[in-house]
């Protein structure tokens, strides 16, 4: 539970390794105390220091593992330095998402693939969220759901189809009222910029919640998990397993109580906003 404080996690504590003096000061434990806890695997990562001696550590882990300890929030501040922009990904855009993806899969990129995003993205530019540099010359995350009806999404989580194979005019354009569900079928961040794939979500949430609701609400979204990370990812906001699909499909039902603290977050806006459909209300009728 929080008790009204918290913590700052700024983007340079990603990449920032420290000597165990300066971690046990960040977390503020003595040195037994804290190898408990980097022995039951909380996370904290470490590496040789110089010369193959002395570990070093993440600042940031050392910041959750104060945080969790503490039951205090935890607060990102966006690298100035950068001046990091949040928009919607437009085709103009591709030279720079394409450097994101060589820098996080490598130089064997499939174009063929880019050619069918193009596709997407023409037909509804609302379906990919990017935080640039402030020239739009660079991506340092980004984030892609596409609003499709279920059937779609059924025939894709359960091999019958591909990504790929989604036709632009089978992606909703948002121009119908009602609810919506979506397929998160792409997560990219830079290694040394996580917490910006905190700032994508809660900019996209709040797009649902100050553009589209109460005319427009999601009902479910789906995703799919390609590698492990994003397994961990689905897990941590409490996506329920959908074995009937697939070994890696996932669902969250939004009518449901959310259990991480950003689905709680945007289930409560959206209660503040206008009194929830019969859809979105738990338990159902």
């Amino acid at each position: 539970m929080s008790n009204g404080k918290h913590i700052t996690l700024q983007p340079k504590d990603e990449s920032t390794w420290l000597p165990l003096k300066d971690i046990l000061e960040i977390v503020n434990m003595e040195k037994t105390a804290f190898y408990y806890h980097v022995d039951k695997k909380d996370g904290v990562r470490s590496r040789k220091g110089r010369n193959n001696r002395d570990k070093q550590y993440n600042a940031a882990d050392a910041k959750r593992l104060k945080a969790k300890r503490e039951g205090l929030e935890i607060t990102y501040e966006t690298a100035s330095e950068t001046d990091v922009v949040i928009d919607w990904f437009y085709a103009s855009d591709l030279p720079a998402g394409l450097k994101l993806v060589q820098h996080l899969y490598g130089a064997n990129v499939d174009l063929a693939e880019l050619v069918v995003y193009q596709g997407w993205w023409k037909h509804n530019s609302r379906i990919t969220m990017t935080a640039f540099s402030h020239d739009r010359t660079e991506c340092f995350a980004s984030i892609q759901v596409l609003p499709l009806y279920e059937q779609v999404i059924m025939d894709i989580l359960s091999g019958r189809r591909t990504e790929n194979s989604i036709q632009p005019n089978e992606i909703r354009t948002y121009q119908e009222s009602g609810p919506y569900d979506l397929l998160v079928t792409s997560v990219a961040v830079l290694p040394d910029r996580p917490h910006l794939l905190y700032e994508l979500l809660y900019t996209y949430l709040q797009f649902w919640i100050g553009e589209m609701y109460p005319q427009r609400y999601i009902r479910r979204v789906y995703a799919q998990a390609v590698s492990e990370r994003g397994d961990i990812l689905a897990q941590h906001f409490f996506m329920a397993p959908r074995y009937d699909l697939a070994y890696n499909a996932y669902m969250l039902d939004m009518a449901r109580p959310g259990a991480s603290k950003m689905v709680k977050w945007f289930q409560q806006k959206l209660k503040e906003k206008a009194p929830l459909p019969t859809e979105l209300q738990w338990p159902p009728n």
